[in-house]
């Protein structure tokens, strides 16, 4: 927790890997402490580069322009930094953006068919300041991720409830606004979307949308209601600039979750499992295993991590694994169901069928 406390070490290890590049950044004190400011601000993405720009005085050089670029979320080609790598490819090849939502595993997938694993260490290294700035902005400023997102959901809450508030109070000067905002699940940018419950009646499904479509279908709508009134002018201000933050109705299921490292949800649930048993004695008792206790069992289950060659677990048709009875389960889980698969014949099947 405390590498995501404080940005020193990755921006250490990203100096050091511009440093062949012939890029030099500032590393004292006060730049730091500035980096850290910038980058956790809600000034939007450009506004940040601009700003790094300034402090790390890049000057005209486009390689320490796209450095600062890709490590704030923002597209980037990696022809600045490997010209040779991608003179034969397509020109879309070089271009990475990380805030894309895309998973960076893959991503690595794809730069490693250019790229040498000395170049790779840049842009792990640029991935690195991204991933400190979108973790830290999870955390806030709370110490555990458990405690963030209590927060995130209060917030939530606290924020639903002042906005259902204004609409009723709007209600007499624009009568269709409660209506558009929460009860209209086919609207692709209204409430229903932002959380997931969005539905589409013509193919039966539900749909999301991202968080900038929900705020600005919400700064139109209360726009529009504040030109007919203004009553409360001051509330929809305030609403306004928090989700120009990005910080109204702040979601707890977000992309960005998947940037937390395993092994510290791990260490979180540890101590959950560690304070509740003390209250708790069945977690204490020996689970199904017959040799772990049940708190040490859930622990299991959470860092166990089924091999990919192992393929779906509950489905006949498509599936590959052999299981010993022969019968696959009908609700299969991870944890405990490889002791009953027959791991060897599995791993041939897959083989045979490449």
């Amino acid at each position: 927790m405390a590498d995501i406390q404080n940005i020193t070490y990755s921006y250490a290890a990203y100096r050091k890997e511009l440093s062949a590049y012939g890029i030099t950044f500032a590393d004292d004190k006060d730049t730091i402490n500035s980096l850290s400011q910038i980058l956790l601000s809600s000034v939007p993405t450009k506004g940040k580069i601009n700003q790094l720009k300034v402090l790390l005085d890049t000057g005209n050089d486009k390689a320490a322009a796209g450095a600062i670029t890709l490590m704030t979320g923002g597209m980037t080609d990696l022809r600045l930094f490997f010209p040779e790598a991608y003179e034969d490819a397509e020109k879309t090849d070089g271009k990475v953006k990380f805030s894309d939502g895309s998973d960076f595993d893959e991503v690595k997938l794809d730069l490693e068919a250019f790229l040498s694993a000395e170049e790779m260490k840049l842009v792990t290294a640029e991935r690195q300041i991204y991933d400190w700035m979108q973790m830290k902005k999870l955390l806030g400023s709370e110490k555990s991720f458990t405690d963030a997102f209590v927060t995130s959901y209060d917030a939530h809450r606290s924020d639903l409830t002042e906005l259902k508030k204004l609409c009723k109070e709007l209600k007499p000067y624009d009568k269709d606004i409660y209506q558009d905002i929460f009860f209209d699940k086919t609207r692709k940018d209204g409430y229903a979307a932002y959380i997931g419950m969005g539905y589409n009646p013509k193919n039966q499904c539900r749909f999301t949308c991202e968080a900038a479509d929900f705020y600005g279908f919400l700064t139109k709508r209360l726009t529009a209601a504040e030109e007919r009134t203004d009553l409360f002018s001051a509330q929809i201000d305030q609403i306004l600039a928090k989700a120009e933050e990005g910080k109204f109705l702040p979601k707890q299921r977000t992309k960005a979750n998947a940037l937390i490292p395993n092994v510290l949800l791990a260490d979180e649930l540890q101590k959950i499992l560690d304070t509740v048993s003390s209250k708790y004695d069945f977690l204490l008792e020996t689970g199904i295993s017959g040799a772990l206790s049940k708190k040490e069992e859930i622990m299991e289950v959470f860092q166990f991590v089924m091999p990919a060659w192992i393929g779906p677990l509950n489905d006949d048709q498509f599936g590959w694994a052999v299981w010993k009875d022969g019968v696959t389960p009908k609700r299969a889980c991870s944890h405990g169901n490889l002791l009953h698969i027959l791991t060897l014949r599995t791993h041939e099947k897959i083989i045979c069928a490449d």
